[in-house]
């Protein structure tokens, strides 16, 4: 078997790296950062580039590697209904959307040790190939549909960002209190419902959520919602309390994914 990464930046190196420690062979396509690999005879190709989430640069890069009769593995986050799309537009039917769940920090070592693989797709024969493959890292199988997957990724940083959203208001409940957020923190931790992530008021030295994953996910959610007519309120509340403590998660991102209906439903909420 012959794997292709297309992309080769934190999600890309760490499905490359990983796959190859497994003795499959490993063709690299970055030309921006000097991997060079012909594609051509691959058996199964992930697409991992780097997508603000209007899907433009997701589609480019299928379209790369539309003739080559690979199974098409797009990892990349996407809005809702783009796989789909993409398979009518290109004519790939081997096509899987298979979410990526890495820290940027930690992405080989998540990827080497999974807690879950989702895989949306419809042919049973190239889900087949990629859970051959994604078996040797192991993690719980979800097999779904391309949108379901789509969906999912969404949905995982969506609720990260609500939970972080809540733990700052509990630390402001305790500030009120004179009360420290530390000791309530500490006990929240160990019960065995609450995960102890996204819990670090601080993380990253600010208040609420940011980085390159979270506000753009919980956007792209609330926009697709906000596209088939459906607002997400109280997802949109989470969105207009976190860019009053962190504005540089402004509104750019709904604005341009979901340009007719998001930004006002979330300015009418608050924010």
């Amino acid at each position: 078997m012959v794997i292709g990464v297309l992309g080769v930046g934190t999600v890309g190196s760490a499905v490359a790296d990983n796959i190859e420690t497994k003795g499959i062979t490993v063709r690299r396509s970055d030309p921006d950062k000097g991997f060079n690999d012909n594609l051509s005879d691959c058996d199964l190709i992930f697409v991992c580039v780097w997508d603000g989430g209007d899907g433009e640069s997701l589609e480019r890069a299928v379209w790369q590697v539309a003739g080559i009769g690979a199974v098409v593995v797009i990892k990349t986050t996407a809005m809702p209904g783009t796989t789909e799309r993409i398979s009518k537009e290109t004519g790939i039917g081997r096509i899987i959307y298979n979410p990526e769940f890495l820290s940027e920090a930690t992405a080989h070592e998540d990827f080497a040790h999974p807690d879950k693989q989702v895989i949306g797709g419809w042919d049973m024969g190239s889900i087949g190939l990629l859970v051959k493959v994604l078996s040797l890292f192991g993690g719980e199988f979800h097999i779904m549909t391309p949108t379901e997957a789509e969906i999912t990724k969404l949905a995982v940083n969506t609720l990260y960002a609500s939970k972080v959203t809540i733990a700052n208001e509990i630390y402001e409940i305790c500030e009120k209190h004179c009360s420290d957020y530390d000791r309530v923190r500490t006990a929240l931790e160990s019960d065995r419902f609450i995960a102890p992530n996204h819990l670090d008021v601080h993380h990253g030295g600010y208040r609420g959520f940011g980085g390159k994953c979270l506000p753009k996910d919980i956007k792209m959610l609330f926009g697709a919602g906000c596209g088939v007519g459906y607002v997400a309120k109280t997802i949109g509340k989470v969105i207009s309390e976190n860019e009053q403590r962190n504005p540089q998660t402004g509104y750019g991102d709904v604005q341009r994914l979901a340009p007719d209906s998001a930004l006002c439903r979330i300015r009418e909420m608050g924010g």
